[in-house]
């Protein structure tokens, strides 16, 4: 009965902290206890499939193989969480060429000062994501986790931070190179009135205009452009934030 009750507690353990990182659920906007509340009832549902284990001999043990659960949990959502990211660090990079980033504002998703593309791109992605069911994929995939990496086999936790790294170096590629074509079109339209402005000077087309015209263009086509960024982004997630998970379980034996 003991071993069973170890297991629920590693199983909760693995669970919650997936939700605390999470993209959408492990945001500043949702209670701490909600988090937990969608742990309890998973846990109930995987603990026949993955339980009992071995029960340790102190409480120090315990406690230990408790926290190191809990951080295999907070490492995978924090690798879908870094993926997920690179679509807002995207938004931010044009919001600052195109000139939204003046008008920010505090986005009660993350608790955090955003302009006002970067906040429609966090709801954005937040809406594909739940709306794809890969919420539901990581569910399955921590799953599968128990599979590679049993509870209570918890050995090498500090190797994962190779994957994140790798993750995170990704994720920023990705962030510049969808935020690239803007940034280059901005420049090229800037560049224009500059050209303009010195041939005449009378009109004085960049400081009069081409801050309208900037704004203008630049959403234009990032209107444009969005189905083919949110395709785009969707499977960087699919490809790095969830490809790259079985190697972290497998690190962290």
């Amino acid at each position: 009965m003991m071993e069973l009750v170890v297991a629920g507690m590693y199983v909760f353990a693995r669970l919650a902290g997936l939700f605390g990182t999470l993209p959408g659920l492990g945001s500043a906007g949702v209670p701490g206890l909600a988090r937990l509340g969608f742990a309890l009832p998973l846990t109930i549902v995987l603990l026949p499939a993955y339980g009992p284990v071995e029960v340790p001999g102190t409480v120090v043990g315990l406690l230990c193989g408790v926290l190191l659960e809990a951080l295999v949990g907070i490492a995978t959502g924090t690798v879908v969480a870094v993926a997920f990211g690179a679509l807002s660090l995207a938004a931010e990079i044009i919001s600052g060429q195109i000139g939204f980033q003046a008008a920010a504002m505090m986005d009660p998703l993350t608790g955090a000062q955003n302009g006002a593309l970067g906040s429609l791109a966090t709801w954005l992605a937040t809406g594909m994501f739940f709306g794809s069911d890969q919420h539901l994929g990581c569910v399955v995939a921590l799953g599968r986790s128990f599979e590679v990496l049993p509870s209570g086999e918890v050995g090498h936790i500090w190797q994962v931070g190779w994957v994140v790294l790798r993750v995170v170096t990704a994720a920023l590629d990705t962030g510049v190179q969808l935020a690239g074509p803007v940034v280059i079109f901005v420049s090229m339209v800037n560049l224009g009135l500059a050209l303009l402005g010195r041939m005449a000077p009378n009109l004085n087309l960049f400081f009069g205009v081409g801050h309208t015209i900037t704004l203008v263009a630049g959403t234009a086509l990032v209107a444009l452009a969005l189905p083919a960024l949110l395709l785009t982004w969707s499977h960087f997630v699919q490809a790095e934030g969830f490809g790259q998970l079985p190697a972290l379980w497998d690190l962290a034996r």
